[in-house]
């Protein structure tokens, strides 16, 4: 239970990959931390979105590499997957993904989060005022189903989809609806049959001539499947366009019933599959992105820059999802990577505001490779430091 007039040296806000992080490196590092969460899960995104494979913990080799691209947390996760028995390294092309299996992941994460002793975590609060005094924040007003609460932080570290820095009023970017990536929405369906090696591929063919012939929207052209753990079984995932007005959820699974009407008819593998699980949420794969002491660019990704006060290392591709296009990759050079500077970590604005995963300071091509789960993982453990770093100096400056 945590007290109504609660205190905390770290204050970490979303319990995706890299908040999780965030939390669990700034408890190790000796600070009083409180993780809040606005769902009921960890994992943020990749639960939401189902996700059965984590990219980023690995370099761009050829050759499939058990060893993760950053150490500290990364490793540490990727090992806890891998001992489990349930995940696998796979090498698709000129990128490679860890395998994991969602309920594993899920008790990996809450494992590693519960052994911290300085660490609290709240579920199903929302951040409802951010109050800053001297260009810092002071305190977090939390809204959860019980009551309102007022939290006294130290730093704080954004792992949400940017609520601390709106709300803080931090400089930020934000591109316009029309311009940014598309969102994903997922559905779990079962009762597959056949090979499922060429589904995603029957998949694409047959939304594509559906979009020509006017049977579906556009955008649903760019939905895709990914094959679950049993070849029975696996993820869709619709596109859906982004949205500054929020999502109507019932209108979306509308659409993901549409396209697994549209697989039933048309291919045959799904022709008595079911649709078992339906996600909670939308997920984004862009928004608010924090305006920091550097901008990392798409150009520092493709030309593999490393920095001064570079942390978190990166080879996944510019992966973005154009509205009109679908997902467009841009690679690494192989065998290389990139590092996201601390500077791209720290607000501009206000002094002990540091962010993680997807509202890091980037633009939009740079965030479309590093908002990936392993490089997330990273990030998050790197925003830890450098947050616990301010809060030394500012201890001894005073």
């Amino acid at each position: 239970m945590i007290a109504a007039d609660a205190a905390y040296d770290g204050c970490v806000v979303g319990a995706g990959f890299a908040g999780i992080a965030a939390s669990v490196e700034l408890a190790r590092l000796g600070c009083k931390t409180l993780l809040i969460e606005k769902s009921q899960a960890l994992g943020g995104v990749a639960h939401t979105g189902m996700h059965q494979e984590l990219c980023g913990l690995y370099g761009n080799v050829e050759s499939v590499s058990h060893v993760t691209l950053n150490s500290g947390l990364s490793r540490e996760v990727a090992g806890h997957l891998l001992a489990t028995g349930g995940s696998n390294v796979l090498n698709i092309g000129r990128v490679t993904v860890l395998r994991v299996d969602t309920q594993t992941l899920q008790d990996v994460l809450s494992d590693l989060v519960g052994a911290e002793r300085n660490l609290d975590i709240i579920f199903e609060a929302e951040v409802a005022a951010v109050h800053v005094k001297n260009q810092s924040i002071n305190r977090i007003d939390l809204r959860t189903r019980e009551q309102m609460r007022s939290i006294g932080v130290r730093v704080v570290i954004d792992g949400s989809a940017g609520e601390v820095v709106r709300l803080s009023g931090a400089g930020y970017d934000l591109a316009p609806a029309n311009e940014r990536q598309l969102a994903a929405y997922a559905v779990a369906i079962g009762d597959v049959i056949g090979d499922p090696r060429m589904l995603n591929v029957k998949l694409a063919y047959r939304l594509s001539q559906a979009a020509l012939d006017g049977e579906i929207p556009p955008t649903l052209r760019y939905s895709a499947w990914l094959t679950g753990g049993t070849a029975r079984t696996g993820v869709l995932r619709i596109s859906v366009l982004p949205s500054d007005d929020g999502y109507d959820l019932e209108r979306v699974r509308d659409e993901a019933r549409r396209v697994h009407g549209l697989m039933k008819q048309k291919i045959v593998e799904f022709k008595g599959s079911s649709m078992d699980v339906m996600a909670s949420a939308v997920s984004e794969r862009e928004g608010i992105r924090m305006t920091g002491r550097y901008r990392l660019l798409g150009t520092d990704v493709l030309e593999a820059r490393k920095f001064r006060d570079g942390g978190a290392k990166c080879a996944w591709p510019i992966e973005f999802w154009d509205q009109r296009r679908g997902p467009q990759y841009q690679h690494v050079p192989d065998g290389d990577y990139y590092e996201i500077p601390t500077r791209a970590l720290q607000s501009r604005d206000i002094e002990n505001l540091f962010a993680a995963g997807r509202c890091i300071s980037a633009d939009s091509k740079a965030l479309a490779s590093a908002r990936v789960t392993g490089t997330c993982l990273a990030v998050g453990e790197q925003s830890a430091r450098a947050a616990c770093s301010y809060l030394t100096t500012s201890f001894e400056r005073h």
